[in-house]
């Protein structure tokens, strides 16, 4: 990854955490809702939707 796909990915990376920890996912009853609730679970869909945003940018 070149510097600035790294400097881009960490600001969407960062923008992704505070968008999910704002809005958390709804308790469905499933055993696994703690751990999709939990911190790990933030930080893999927050570097999932980082990794996203950064292929919709390298398109561009």
């Amino acid at each position: 990854m070149q510097q600035d796909d790294k400097a881009a990915w960490d600001q969407y990376y960062a923008a992704a955490v505070i968008a999910l920890a704002s809005n958390p996912p709804k308790a469905t009853g499933s055993p696994l809702d703690d751990l999709n609730n939990s911190t790990m679970g933030l930080a893999n869909r927050a570097a999932g939707l980082a990794d996203l945003m950064l292929e919709q940018r390298r398109k561009r």
